[in-house]
């Protein structure tokens, strides 16, 4: 089994291995001073399976840390961008990974859950605001870079455990683990800013029809039309 390390890298990337078996994927776990996510018997990029072997043991501390779809699109996002999963991964964690979980929700809730991208902050802003649908809904959260750590882990928590059914965000915040996400909104698809500059280099126009095939979500765009 493959784990990612929060805490070391081995070698360029934060990839080690375990012979321990009974490990799930997407399962948090800690050992050693450290915490590792599993990823599976295989990964996207050639990892030597005769080195970074941990020989810890590890003990299971969170279950179902990322779902599978999740998984599915961190190893494409690795894959198609040829990056390492230390960048990847730290799209979909920010913080500290200890202090996500601290205050789990015990409701999981099955509703559904809507993704509304937009390419920059001041777009965001005069959308909602002049758009009198928005008024009537609960249970959303709005997120962009400047958004506090806080703000951030309260809101992955709320996603990951259906409390939130709605985010309105930018690009750089749209990945997180949900649970039922049913519909995608990418707002003025045409403008430059949905492109990161940043590695992974990846086209956020193209995460999102990513995300519609994985979780089977049905994805609208506005703007000028330049998705395949």
């Amino acid at each position: 089994m493959y784990l990612y390390s929060f805490q070391w890298r081995y070698g360029h990337d934060k990839i080690c291995r375990t012979k321990q078996e009974g490990l799930k994927e997407g399962d948090l776990y800690v050992g050693g001073n450290d915490m590792y996510v599993a990823l599976g018997d295989e990964t996207t990029r050639k990892v030597d399976k005769d080195k970074f072997l941990l020989s810890d043991r590890v003990d299971e501390y969170y279950p179902n840390f990322f779902s599978k779809k999740t998984l599915t699109l961190i190893h494409r996002l690795v894959h198609e961008y040829y990056t390492s999963y230390k960048n990847v991964v730290k799209l979909f964690v920010t913080g500290e990974v200890a202090d996500l979980f601290n205050k789990e929700i015990k409701t999981k809730k099955k509703a559904e859950q809507k993704l509304v991208v937009f390419p920059d902050v001041r777009t965001m802003d005069n959308h909602i605001k002049t758009n009198p649908a928005y008024n009537s809904l609960k249970e959303y959260v709005i997120l962009n870079g400047t958004s506090t750590q806080v703000q951030k882990d309260k809101a992955r928590r709320g996603i990951k455990t259906g409390q939130i059914q709605t985010l309105f965000c930018t690009p750089s915040q749209l990945f997180q683990d949900r649970k039922n996400l049913t519909e995608i909104s990418l707002i003025d698809t045409h403008q430059r800013y949905y492109k990161s500059q940043q590695d992974p280099r990846y086209d956020t126009r193209e995460i999102c029809k990513k995300l519609a095939e994985i979780h089977k979500a049905t994805l609208n765009t506005t703007g000028i039309q330049i998705l395949d």
